[in-house]
């Protein structure tokens, strides 16, 4: 055993030059490798926030048309209701028309009736106190001797005479104005 140990204890710088440049060629690829699975890890977190950004747009974009459509519908119920308030006023409007109208016929056929009315009171009046005057004279001749019945008798007689020939004369003069 005896030889020198003094190469052993000491590598030679080519050997040490070649261990640290293998050493670093190794600690570069290893720091390559992290690097590259950082980045991919970096890589993996934006691809899985852009999904979830495409999803939240997704979800956004169909809010703002479930928005829209129940901003439609609201409109549409204002423009419903705007024209169901239009149509009713409508309505009523033609309501009011239609009573004028009618209370308007009614206040004619109300004139009408109280016109035929007091045309057939003064008819009953008339015709009654005519044949009442003739009841009531009879009475009175009943009571009386038979001279004074012939003077009343005759009395009336021209009385009725008078009124005839003032009924003619009216006749007449109605017929003129007819002409």
């Amino acid at each position: 055993m005896g030889g020198s140990t003094s190469k052993q204890d000491k590598p030679n710088m080519r050997s040490v030059k070649k261990e640290t440049s293998t050493e670093r060629s190794r600690g570069r690829r290893h720091m390559r490798r992290e690097t590259d699975v950082r980045e991919k890890e970096m890589f993996d977190k934006l691809r899985e926030a852009e999904s979830e950004w495409v999803k939240e747009t997704k979800k956004l974009r169909e809010k703002v048309k479930r928005l829209r459509k129940k901003v439609e519908e609201k409109e549409e119920a204002k423009t419903t209701t705007t024209e169901e308030r239009e149509y009713w006023k409508w309505v009523v409007k033609e309501m009011c028309v239609e009573k004028a109208v009618r209370d308007e016929a009614i206040e004619k056929w109300n004139q009408l009736y109280l016109a035929i009315k007091n045309e057939l009171d003064h008819l009953i009046i008339h015709t009654t106190s005519f044949f009442s005057g003739k009841a009531m004279m009879q009475r009175q001749l009943e009571g009386k001797d038979e001279t004074e019945k012939v003077k009343t008798v005759e009395k009336l007689r021209n009385e009725v005479r008078v009124k005839e020939d003032t009924i003619e004369t009216l006749k007449e003069k109605i017929a003129l104005m007819d002409r």
